[in-house]
């Protein structure tokens, strides 16, 4: 699945420079850990993605009267 917020030159700037989960993999690395490890988290981290779109593609809409609720509205 490729992302469809912007250029591809454009996120894969973000990735590179922005992405959380690439930078604590980074810093993963300078700590000397493991390749299988990080093959492992890598993975965990996947199923977890694949898991929750399950889940949002298979939940109804929500109501309505749910469209402005937990919205942070600042003065």
């Amino acid at each position: 699945m490729r992302a469809q917020y912007g250029a591809k030159e454009e996120v894969e700037k973000v990735k590179t420079t922005a992405d959380p989960i690439i930078h604590v993999k980074d810093i993963l690395i300078q700590r000397k850990v493991d390749e299988a490890d990080l093959k492992q988290i890598d993975k965990e981290i996947k199923e977890t993605i694949k898991q929750s779109v399950e889940f949002a593609e298979n939940s109804p809409e929500p109501a309505a009267s749910e469209l402005y609720t937990d919205i942070l509205k600042e003065n």
